[in-house]
């Protein structure tokens, strides 16, 4: 692309029109005027030159041509500003290549399936005898046909086949929309996968329709609460943040992201003026999330649920933003659950006001979070919230920051704050960790992050056959089959293989699809009914806490699978041959000669496959 048909390309530009959709536009001379979409300000210094087809804000500095304001407002790059730019203005572009990520024909077509699938959810709410109960429940929970149609929120019909036979009579094959998991191949036939569901649309950051979640309208506990689209090639759950594209403005001017967990606490954040608000649909936040949310702000505020499942993401996420040097702020609600409830129950001036005023760093989360609810005259409960905040505390390796929460917790409690502050010398002094990783006097018992060297092998191997198992139900059914088979324990650890049984035997008989905030719930439950001391779910804990710190990214493949459970295998063999020899009263050298034979045989299988 040569530089006179660029000039050309500029030129055709409606400057003012390409800015209004970021920032309200007036006339003011020649110029036009508005607050800049870039950042926050109260007085309008952003002006627009028609004529000169320039943007250019007093305040911060950005602007520029047409190109230039769409690299800075949407992050694309100069090449994905041109395309962008030829597309708004209709203008052919002529000797211009352009390879950076290109959407290909297929996935293009996947978008325009997708699409028109969007558009018959939308006319069905709107225009039928099931939509008018979908849309009470819609409007009961605070939502206008403004927003409705914002979020493009539709229904599914309940006959089954409705989405298909339209998608059929637009010429789509059956192949392509069961590859974006539209429909699904059955006994009767070809059938909608979504029926009698309201329908989220679920859009990248470019506005492209890319799959879809259902939400169940009628209380059946024989269904999931939620249903979302399958992984296709368009669809990647852990790439994508609800409502980016929409959010994208609102982060530009706030210089900030808002996380939440669900997509209704979304929408209520939005209709609170606090339009810079994404979730991860209800799954565990993921690096490449992270990434993305990276490349509009490095500044963050997470808003999950106040519950325990939201504790728990709250605090593991807050280490994988730490980890890419992200400034991270939090929300702690005190009256309602989460932010959706709270906009419904005290309305959304209520919630602007008090998330403005309560945006906590972690620390100051963490305290509060350990002080709610404590009765003062519990000497346990006080007791344990102590135990709970030196943790937290000792985790800051800060004076300045464990002087402070100690002195503020011993007033609360109403003790002197240098007796306080004795007793967490006292049980951290000796707190030390040798140059092998070994840790040494150590007075309480250590959660599995800091176990020593020796015994990370077995952790590792659980951790990861347990990831494998969330990633995918086939999954969890091999790994099922293969400990079966060997007759062998998922873990020697009570606590973990409960965790397993659990999944496996309980969460994957009710629910197709992995939702961590589901499955702490079914663990509590359990421990509970059971009159225990939570002690499954702080082993989950540990155990999600150590795959976050050796970053243990998933899934991987099937040949890998297959590596870690002979892995696990030949662990569970060693193990019991250790034991085995220790029982016969031999000699130290005698059982060293005994075991390397043992080694020996395990290197090569009769296959020649490998084990260690």
């Amino acid at each position: 692309m040569n530089n006179d048909e660029l000039k050309k390309l500029i030129d055709s530009t409606d400057m003012v029109a390409l800015v209004s959709p970021y920032t309200k536009l007036t006339k003011a001379g020649a110029n036009y005027k508005g607050l800049c979409p870039f950042h926050k300000e109260d007085t309008p210094s952003f002006m627009v030159n028609q004529e000169k087809k320039m943007a250019h804000c007093f305040g911060c500095g950005k602007g520029g041509n047409p190109i230039q304001f769409l690299m800075d407002i949407k992050h694309i790059d100069f090449k994905e500003a041109v395309v962008e730019l030829a597309k708004i203005n209709k203008f052919k572009l002529t000797n211009f290549s352009f390879n950076a990520n290109p959407i290909n024909k297929l996935n293009q077509k996947y978008y325009e399936i997708n699409k028109l699938a969007m558009e018959v959810y939308e006319r069905y709410l709107y225009n039928s005898e099931s939509g008018k109960k979908a849309l009470n429940y819609l409007y009961e929970r605070g939502l206008t046909d403004e927003y409705i149609k914002t979020f493009h929120i539709g229904l599914a019909p309940s006959e089954g086949h409705v989405l298909y036979n339209i998608l059929k009579d637009n010429n789509y094959i059956e192949l392509d929309l069961v590859e974006l998991n539209l429909i699904r191949s059955t006994s009767n036939g070809y059938l909608d996968v979504f029926t009698n569901r309201i329908i989220f649309p679920i859009l990248d950051e470019k506005g492209n329709v890319t799959g879809f979640s259902g939400r169940i309208l009628t209380n059946n506990k024989n269904e999931p609460k939620y249903l979302n689209t399958s992984d296709t090639k368009i669809f990647k759950k852990n790439l994508i943040l609800y409502n980016l594209n929409n959010a994208i403005k609102s982060i530009n001017t706030a210089n900030r992201v808002i996380i939440y967990e669900g997509f209704m606490d979304v929408i209520a954040s939005t209709r609170a003026n606090l339009g810079e608000a994404v979730c991860s649909m209800g799954t565990q936040l993921t690096s490449n999330q992270i990434k993305l949310i990276k490349r509009y702000t490095n500044n963050v505020i997470v808003a999950f649920d106040s519950d325990s499942a939201g504790l728990l993401a709250t605090q593991r996420a807050s280490q994988m933003f730490a980890r890419e040097g992200m400034n991270v702020k939090y929300l702690l609600l005190d009256k309602c659950k989460d932010s959706d409830e709270y906009v419904h129950t005290l309305g959304k001036d209520a919630y602007y006001n008090y998330f403005n005023n309560n945006i906590l760093n972690y620390y100051e989360y963490m305290y509060r979070v350990v002080t709610k609810d404590i009765n003062l005259s519990d000497p346990i409960m006080l007791d344990n919230a102590k135990n709970k905040l030196f943790a937290i505390l000792y985790e800051s390796r800060s004076e300045i920051i464990i002087s402070e929460f100690i002195g503020k917790f011993a007033k609360y409690i109403g003790i002197e704050a240098h007796l306080l502050r004795k007793e967490y010398d006292l049980k951290y002094q000796n707190y030390n960790r040798t140059v092998d990783n070994e840790y040494v006097e150590v007075s309480y018992q250590e959660p599995i992050i800091n176990k020593p060297v020796k015994e990370q092998g077995f952790i590792l191997s659980e951790a990861r056959l347990f990831n494998y198992a969330t990633s995918s139900k086939k999954y969890a059914n091999k790994i099922d089959d293969f400990i079966n088979e060997n007759n062998i324990r998922f873990s020697n650890d009570n606590e973990l293989s409960n965790i397993w049984l659990t999944l496996y035997s309980e969460y994957y008989k009710i629910y197709n699809d992995y939702d961590e905030s589901k499955f702490v719930k079914l663990l509590e439950d359990k421990d509970i009914s059971s009159n225990g001391t939570l002690n499954t779910v702080k082993r989950f804990t540990e155990l999600q806490d150590f795959l976050h710190m050796n970053s243990l990214n998933f899934p991987y493949s099937e040949e890998d699978l297959l590596n870690n459970l002979n892995d696990k295998k030949r662990r569970n063999y060693l193990r019991n041959e250790r034991k085995d020899l220790s029982n016969k009263n031999l000699s130290i050298e005698q059982a060293k000669v005994l075991l390397n034979n043992h080694l020996r045989n395990l290197k090569h299988n009769k296959g020649g496959q490998r084990w260690i």
